[in-house]
């Protein structure tokens, strides 16, 4: 899916070009209180189509959006909602999820006002300033693993995420989690080793190879 500004489609053949004047109609509504932009989402298959659009509001320390979430009618549970729009390394969605649980998330936006935004956009680079330097701190300690096994002959199952190192006998596995800790897990890996006295006494002295006997 490749993303696209206004500018970038004008010059476009865009088939249903109603969802571009849809788009700037509402990103219009928004600047009436806040800088507000439509993005515009196309497959590299059908690029003159546009699958669906976004909005983002002014903002240079960070990606944040706002979509209108209509539940029928005119009800009151209608709202605007503005939300982080960026990728950290080592932050997954339960982390994130945890993370907003320790800050005070303003009110919900039932009715556009520059005040409201105002405080979204505030507390949404406060929250990206806190998951920035956390996942800053993961990555590090990430680095920090990968540089002490980074002589060993490491068998990848998903390059510098997961793999597996045999050595005498003996099989470390790890894995590096979505939200930057590391699963590890000490084995015997014997499964091509006749189990006779032999092979035990090589194990039980560290003679043990990989080499198959």
């Amino acid at each position: 899916m490749k993303e696209l500004t206004l500018s970038e489609i004008k010059n476009m053949d865009i088939r249903n070009i109603d969802k571009v004047n849809l788009a700037i109609e509402f990103a219009n509504e928004v600047s009436k209180f806040y800088p507000c932009e439509p993005l515009f989402y196309v497959h590299e298959s059908y690029p003159n189509y546009i699958d669906y659009v976004g909005y983002i509001l002014k903002n240079e320390k960070c990606r944040i959006k706002i979509k209108y979430l209509n539940f029928g009618g005119k009800s009151s549970r209608n709202e605007y909602m503005i939300y982080l729009d960026e990728n950290f390394k080592y932050i997954d969605d339960y982390s994130k999820k945890r993370i907003f649980e320790n800050f005070q998330t303003p009110n919900k936006i039932h009715k556009l006002n520059e005040k409201s935004i105002r405080k979204w956009v505030d507390f949404l680079n406060k929250v990206y300033d806190y998951l920035s330097k956390l996942d800053l701190e993961r990555i590090e300690k990430v680095n920090q693993f990968l540089n002490k096994i980074k002589d060993e002959n490491i068998k990848w199952i998903d390059e510098n995420r997961k793999g597996v190192i045999r050595k005498n006998g003996i099989e470390f596995f790890f894995e590096v989690n979505s939200n930057g800790t590391i699963y590890q897990k000490i084995g015997i890996a014997l499964s091509e080793v006749l189990p006779n006295y032999e092979n035990f006494k090589l194990l039980s002295d560290n003679k043990f190879s990989n080499e198959k006997r």
